[in-house]
């Protein structure tokens, strides 16, 4: 068989090899696209040399499977772009090339406003950060996504039980981490949630009722502020800033990593199990025995209990289970 290429199939695929941005046909963003090229430019005219942070396209597959990547599906939606840095130092040329980028877009607004042009006003995209992806606020559909899922490290000083968290890691990584060195640290209950997300609102973990949230077990971050400039800061240094991140649910910056305190972990024992109450008065029995059970636990056990809300009155007998569980740690078990 004999198979010929025209000149334009020939221009095309050399086009395609140069712009690693896919043709406008190969997906359904319905975004300013000219926003998007203007911000394209601008971040890569801030990329130093050396660093290799990646930026995702409408219409690749790699960035199909990161907006696809949410705890809540409700938060699925379609970026302007997803940016993805692997180190700290990649994440100011980013933030550079993203307030480079709004100048340029607001000097042609004006532009088109003193000439009295038709043109379309340029979109201005917010920024969302995203660590673990369980917030709805971590992608928002035609913005800008600074996804730190390729920065997950976690480092653990034995001797000093501390553990230095970067931005993008999960509660899974650090449990993974600190329980080969028999240590544990107070963050989500649930695995998947992200750690720092989770400090921001609170953090409310199992071994909560001895070591207090997760902020509480705060001890240093590091930030990359609205200029690019990265600060470290404790009780001692930056104070302002760092309270500011125990609990308040950020928005001072981007939070490239935390360093948090460990404790050793004993005799850790975890319970789980549904209980069938379809009738009211047995609902209100299981939750009178739990509370009483948990005013006699030692400060060692945490526990919760929740209920499944039944999706129709038809399916009520299906669906009123109540799931109750406990954690042991740092204490005996009997």
């Amino acid at each position: 068989h004999t198979s010929s290429l025209s000149p334009s199939g020939i221009f095309d695929d050399l086009v395609a090899q140069q712009c690693p941005k896919p043709p406008t046909t190969y997906h359904n963003f319905r975004g300013d696209l000219r926003s998007q090229d203007i911000f394209v430019e601008s971040i890569e005219r801030n990329r130093r040399k050396g660093e290799k942070f990646r930026i995702l396209y409408p219409g690749e597959n790699r960035y199909d499977m990161e907006r696809m990547d949410v705890w809540n599906h409700d938060a699925i939606c379609s970026p302007s772009l997803i940016l993805q840095p692997k180190t700290t130092e990649e994440i100011p040329s980013l933030i550079r090339g993203y307030t480079s980028g709004i100048r340029r877009c607001l000097i042609e607004n004006r532009r088109n406003n003193s000439n009295n042009s038709t043109s379309h006003k340029r979109d201005i995209p917010r920024l969302c950060v995203a660590g673990g992806k369980n917030s709805l606020n971590c992608m928002k559909e035609g913005s800008i996504v600074l996804d730190l899922s390729r920065m997950r490290g976690v480092h653990v000083d034995v001797k000093r039980k501390v553990a230095v968290v970067q931005g993008g890691a999960r509660v899974m990584d650090v449990d993974d981490v600190l329980g080969r060195h028999g240590l544990m640290a107070v963050l989500g209950c649930c695995k998947n949630l992200g750690v720092v997300g989770c400090i921001l609102g609170g953090g409310v973990g199992y071994a909560s009722r001895k070591y207090g949230l997760a902020c509480d077990n705060l001890l240093s971050a590091q930030v990359v502020l609205g200029d690019g400039r990265v600060v470290d800061c404790s009780a001692k240094e930056n104070s302002d800033l760092f309270w500011s991140l125990k609990g308040g649910g950020g928005g001072v910056g981007v939070v490239a990593s935390v360093t948090l305190r460990c404790y050793p972990l004993r005799n850790a024992a975890l319970m789980t199990f549904q209980l069938y109450a379809p009738a009211t008065r047995w609902r209100k029995s299981v939750l009178r025995q739990w509370n009483q059970w948990i005013c006699g636990d030692p400060t060692t056990t945490t526990t919760t209990a929740g209920g499944m809300s039944c999706v129709s009155e038809e399916q009520e007998d299906d669906n009123s289970r109540f799931s109750v569980g406990a954690l042991s740690a740092g204490g005996p078990v009997g």
